[in-house]
């Protein structure tokens, strides 16, 4: 790979670290929100998160674009087999690179932990408030069936509401 193209990737990754930070930034934003109650706010950090990763898959589909035209794989084996050649450029670009590369895998690594933290918050709000329509419906928190066409229903014909 030339200085020319290393300098191009350079400038992908740059901006892909820079945007999987905003996103892990987001990602902690967003979980203080779930943890309260302004559907609001939620909503309107969604959109953010969608904005950004979609700003995220055009950059990735840049850096791979780059990669191809220099013939270098685009997966992290090949990265880091790029980063462990020999070549032609300035040491410092390389470890700039380096650098890069591995600070976009950690930070998108946090997205991933981070989102999946969040994943798991909306689970369990989502079975707080079946437990609670349950209860509704039947008295019970734990008596949620199903019926024959799939639909939620409970065990018993009385129900709080009805009471």
């Amino acid at each position: 790979m030339d200085a020319q193209s290393l300098n191009a990737l350079n400038v992908v990754l740059g901006r892909q670290l820079a945007a999987a930070t905003k996103l892990e930034a987001l990602l902690a934003r967003e979980r203080g929100l779930l943890t309260g109650g302004d559907a609001a706010a939620v909503e309107a950090v969604a959109a953010e998160k969608t904005a950004l990763l979609n700003e995220i898959e055009t950059l990735e589909t840049d850096r791979r674009r780059v990669l191809a035209i220099a013939g270098v794989g685009a997966n992290a084996a090949a990265m880091e087999r790029l980063l462990g050649g020999r070549l032609a450029v300035a040491a410092s670009v390389v470890q700039e690179t380096a650098r890069l590369w591995r600070g976009l895998v950690a930070a998108m690594e946090r997205c991933r932990d981070g989102n999946d933290v969040n994943g798991a918050i909306v689970g369990l709000k989502q079975r707080q408030v079946r437990q609670l329509l349950n209860m509704l419906r039947t008295g019970r928190e734990d008596d949620l069936t199903y019926g024959p066409a799939g639909r939620s229903g409970s065990g018993s014909a009385r129900g709080l509401a009805r009471a």
